[in-house]
């Protein structure tokens, strides 16, 4: 674009559909493309990312989190790590706190043995499972924070998501962070 576009219309669309995935389609798209794959999921994922501009710290969180071993997506590249807890879910206590990080304990009607749990803590497979989601949870979060940069910073993107075109907006973001350098 020429530079003459303003990102005031997409930040005003922004804004009116709200900090929660229930009404902001973009957020409902970060939690069912992050979360909801590895089984994860939420009353909601809210997201604050522009009040980092008055404050210094935009945050995003996870409202009621919860693991669901029904909800995962056995197509998933992850399978294989979650495939132990799949397998008999009942033998585990799963737990998700706010930024969508995985505690996995084993149920104490199964083991009345401390040292279990220890070692299934410091076991490889427990943190390979544990490692989907943190991966999930940084991606969410750079997800979240390039779509506000974008907004701000990128005529055409702004365009996009001002003109409702919300797949199309997710694309941009997508596509910009895959050529994104990592540092």
């Amino acid at each position: 674009m020429n530079g003459t576009h303003s990102p005031e219309a997409a930040l005003a669309r922004w804004l009116a559909q709200g900090v929660t995935s229930r009404t902001h389609r973009v957020l409902r798209r970060v939690l069912d493309d992050f979360f909801r794959p590895l089984g994860i999921e939420a009353e909601a994922l809210e997201a604050e990312p522009f009040s980092a501009l008055e404050s210094g710290c935009g945050q995003w969180w996870l409202r009621q989190p919860c693991w669901n071993p029904a909800s995962f997506d056995r197509a998933h590249r992850a399978e294989p790590d979650f495939r132990f807890l799949l397998e008999a879910p009942q033998r585990f206590a799963i737990t998700v706190d706010y930024r969508g990080h995985l505690g996995i304990e084993l149920d104490p009607r199964f083991t009345d043995d401390p040292a279990a749990n220890t070692a299934l803590r410091e076991s490889e497979q427990g943190w390979r499972a544990a490692r989907h989601a943190l991966q999930a949870a940084e991606g969410a979060e750079a997800f979240i924070f390039a779509s506000a940069a974008l907004l701000l910073a990128n005529d055409s993107a702004a365009a996009i998501y001002a003109a409702g075109d919300d797949d199309a907006f997710c694309e941009v973001v997508r596509s910009r962070l895959a050529t994104a350098s990592p540092a």
